[in-house]
């Protein structure tokens, strides 16, 4: 179990889309989204991200930016495209200013963490953006 982190209860608060090619940060993202009490679909690729996202109705997405083909910045704007209203956390491995500059100014992504990430701030990411 992740210091800090508490369970909040066996009753699903909604789905959370998961979405990484690194399936080890997939596994413990996940892990820590299971324990705020949101059930979890995952996807290793934009693609796969994408139709869960229209079939499954996520209440939150979280997506790694740097993915092969379809990376997590395409992924964003055919979500928001899509008309769903659902708030979107990308995730860098890497910082980069241009992109974090290119995410805000087209309104693409409601926060934007970077690698390595502490659990900490997955679910205060998710507190701002589903429980205010």
């Amino acid at each position: 179990m992740q210091p800090n982190l508490k369970v909040i209860s066996n009753k699903s608060l909604g789905t959370v889309l998961i979405v990484d090619d690194d399936e080890d940060v997939l596994e413990l993202l996940s892990d820590i989204v299971k324990k705020q009490g949101y059930k979890v679909i995952t996807a290793v690729d934009g693609k796969a991200a994408m139709e869960q996202f229209l079939t499954q109705s996520p209440i939150l997405v979280i997506a790694d930016i740097v993915m092969p083909g379809m990376d997590g910045i395409a992924l964003a704007q055919a979500m928001k495209e899509s008309q769903k209203e659902v708030p979107i956390i990308l995730i860098s491995g890497k910082y980069f200013d241009l992109i974090e500059h290119q995410i805000t100014k087209k309104i693409l992504a409601d926060h934007v963490l970077y690698k390595p990430i502490a659990p900490a701030d997955i679910v205060e990411s998710i507190g701002l953006l589903l429980e205010s």
